[in-house]
């Protein structure tokens, strides 16, 4: 779900690992780092740019980090240009 300054994430893992979000406006190098979502959960971006598409990529954390995932190919989205979203954007 996209309004023009948020972006709600769903994570849908092939196991019961928990998972970590970055993002960052896409072309920039540094990004940033969204907590911990659960199994099945969610995450909600905030205080995003309006009218700028972002890269977002995610991995599953594991307990061991000499064994830690990649992360995922990274998958673009674009916030909402209009500076008041209408119900139900």
């Amino acid at each position: 779900n996209l309004t023009n300054t948020t972006a709600d994430v769903y994570v849908t893992s092939v196991s019961t690992r928990t998972s970590q979000l970055r993002y960052r406006i896409k072309g920039e190098t540094e990004y940033l780092y969204q907590p911990k979502v659960g199994f099945e959960g969610s995450a909600r971006l905030k205080d995003l740019q309006p009218g700028t598409t972002y890269e977002l990529s995610a991995r599953i954390l594991c307990a061991d980090s000499t064994q830690q995932e990649d992360w995922s190919e990274a998958k673009e989205f674009t916030t909402k240009d209009c500076l008041i979203p209408l119900g139900g954007d």
